[in-house]
């Protein structure tokens, strides 16, 4: 009886050993797969918009299908100079995927500039293709600490400089504290008087509500030609030129 209770119990261990390799197996070939699936939208999506941002459109729509496809052949893309891309892939399936990337770029004049676009790619015949991108105003995401004073100090010294070059009619210097969609906002809304939009400010507070990495939200208090205002801010801090206002 103890010859066969050993017997058992040796079977026991094998098999229960033999389940725990299955499923470990299991476990990492599952890791593998999705780290395959992301690194491949990954690369797809740098490869893409890299080409989008440095004007060629040809070699963006390579990486195409459907209607974004025909919108790169009947348009001329603006050419950059791409300083950094980042990409994180936020959802995903076999034959769908999305990723949220963050690109740094500067233009023709000079300037730094930032622009957040969410890619939607889709599994075509065994290759990953771009068929959807937006862009958007900033990426904010998670519960996390607000900025530092040393931070709050710096983002108000860029939305002063930017109420004041509002006040003296500096169009371009103000179109400099800008990045993204609030300075594309900012060009296409420029006024076509020399009237500034606003003739002073004053009592310039500053709260912060949130920061993470290089994006940051704050409230500003102050008072513009005697009325007081409050606005909600969001500022990202590029690599060459420090923080810009991403969205008012």
């Amino acid at each position: 009886m103890l010859l066969g209770d050993d017997l058992i119990k040796k079977r026991a261990v094998i098999i229960g050993g033999a389940l725990f390799l299955l499923l470990i197996g299991r476990f990492v070939y599952g890791q593998y797969y999705d780290y395959q699936i992301e690194k491949a939208v990954n690369n797809i999506t740098t490869v893409f918009l890299k080409a989008v941002v440095e004007g060629e459109a040809n070699k963006a729509k390579e990486h195409t299908s459907g209607h974004i496809m025909w919108d790169l052949a009947a348009r001329e893309l603006p050419s950059a100079k791409l300083i950094q891309l980042t990409t994180e892939t936020t959802a995903y399936s076999d034959t769908w995927a999305q990723v949220e990337s963050i690109v740094q770029l500067e233009c023709s004049d000079g300037l730094n500039d930032v622009g957040f676009y969410t890619v939607s790619l889709s599994k075509e015949n065994g290759e990953w293709k771009v068929v959807d991108f937006l862009k958007e105003a900033y990426f904010v995401k998670g519960k996390t600490l607000r900025a530092t004073e040393v931070q709050s100090r710096e983002i108000k010294t860029v939305f002063s400089s930017f109420l004041n070059n509002l006040i003296d009619n500096k169009t371009l210097e103000a179109k400099k504290q800008l990045a993204g969609v609030a300075k594309e906002a900012y060009e296409w809304g420029l006024p076509k008087t020399t009237e500034s939009p606003i003739k002073s400010f004053s009592d310039l507070q500053v709260e912060s509500l949130w920061f993470r990495d290089k994006t940051t939200a704050a409230k500003f208090v102050y008072k513009v030609d005697n009325r007081p205002v409050e606005v909600i801010v969001y500022f990202y801090k590029t690599l060459n030129d420090g923080w810009k206002i991403i969205k008012i």
